[in-house]
């Protein structure tokens, strides 16, 4: 099966174009978008309005791409897609099938601007929990964030472990 994934496009329109012009002369059969999905266009009086009208362009723009969609929103997201189509879904907090593979996602991650999609730790450890029912054999895990506790300078901490301890990964398996 054919994946064509990307994150953090920030509602740049080329690198859209870009993706469905890859996905259609690969025949890719599914794309999924792991957030930061939207950017900031000028003309609005609120950040949320500018994404909420960039949403409803993106949906359409993905919906005639010809290849199903995935999706999870991210941290610089102030709006979810809202897309009421099965050729755009999104993969938060459920098991999509495509082809030989499931995709879970999850799109929320620890604070850090403020955003709309951040929780504490302790909501996301509970959220996990449940999220792990969904997660089995030749499942692809979706998410927006980190796998492992990661601090920047400064010592700010922006991802705890729950992803990690929850799905058994190890930091030997990464190269951070």
């Amino acid at each position: 099966m054919r994946v064509l994934a990307a994150a953090d496009v920030h509602g740049k329109w080329p690198v859209y174009q870009w993706l469905v012009t890859v996905a259609r002369e690969r025949h890719v059969q599914a794309m999924v978008l792991a957030g930061d999905l939207l950017g900031c266009p000028d003309g609005f009086d609120t950040p949320q309005l500018a994404q909420q009208h960039e949403a409803r362009i993106l949906v359409q723009f993905l919906e005639d791409a010809r290849v199903p969609v995935f999706y999870i929103m991210g941290n610089d997201d102030l709006v979810e897609l809202n897309s009421h189509s099965n050729r755009v879904r999104s993969l938060h907090g459920q098991r999509v099938r495509a082809g030989q593979f499931a995709f879970v996602g999850y799109q929320y991650s620890l604070p850090f601007m403020g955003g709309t999609f951040e929780k504490p730790e302790a909501g996301i450890e509970r959220d996990l929990r449940d999220l792990a029912e969904l997660v089995g054999a030749e499942t692809v895990v979706v998410t927006h964030t980190l796998l492992r506790n990661f601090r920047l300078l400064g010592g700010r901490r922006y991802w705890g472990d729950s992803v990690s301890e929850l799905f058994g990964f190890g930091l030997e398996a990464f190269d951070l």
